[in-house]
C-alpha cells in the first residue's frame, strides 16, 4: 500500500468512499472542501490517499491549518474502504498526517470524532463530549499562539 498526496484524478474514488460511508450530503460537503486542496493559498487543506496493490484508492484523510492560530491544525475526514478496515490503512493515513503537520511546524492538533479509541492510540486526549462526538487534542510542542 502507498500513502500519497491526492491528485485530481482521485476525487471520484474519494467521493465513492465518502458516499458509501456517509451518504450524499456529507460526501458533497467534503468533496467541496477537497477541491480547495488544488487551489493556491496559505490555509488550504491537505489530503492524502491510500492506494492498494491494484492502484485503487482505498482510503482518504486530510488536515487543515487554523485560520487564526499559528501552528494549530485540525484533522478532518478519514474514511477507509469497508473491506480493508482493520488492515492499518487508517493508522497509516493518520501517521502520515501527523508526520506532515510536524514538518510544517505544527504544535497542536485537534479533531472531532466518534472513534475515540482509534485516536487514543495516537496520544490524542479527549477534551469534551457532544453526544456521540468527542473533541480530542494532541500537543506536539509548546504552542506559539501568535
Amino acid at each position: 500500500m502507498i500513502i500519497r498526496k491526492i491528485q485530481q484524478t482521485d476525487v471520484p474514488y474519494i467521493y465513492d468512499l465518502l458516499y458509501e460511508e456517509w451518504g450524499t450530503n456529507v460526501a458533497d460537503r467534503i468533496i467541496a472542501e477537497v477541491n480547495g486542496a488544488f487551489e493556491v493559498g496559505t490555509f488550504k487543506p491537505q489530503y492524502y490517499v491510500a492506494i492498494d496493490n491494484h492502484n485503487i484508492v482505498c482510503g482518504f484523510a486530510g488536515f487543515a491549518p487554523s485560520h487564526i492560530l499559528h501552528g494549530v491544525y485540525e484533522l478532518n475526514g478519514i474514511v477507509v474502504s469497508k473491506d480493508l478496515r482493520g488492515c492499518n490503512v487508517g493508522r497509516d493515513l493518520t501517521e502520515k498526517r501527523i508526520e506532515e503537520i510536524v514538518k510544517l511546524g505544527g504544535t497542536y492538533i485537534m479533531l472531532m470524532t466518534k472513534q475515540r479509541e482509534f485516536f487514543d492510540k495516537f496520544e490524542f486526549v479527549p477534551v469534551s463530549w457532544h453526544g456521540d462526538w468527542v473533541l480530542m487534542t494532541r500537543e506536539l510542542a509548546a504552542p506559539k499562539f501568535e
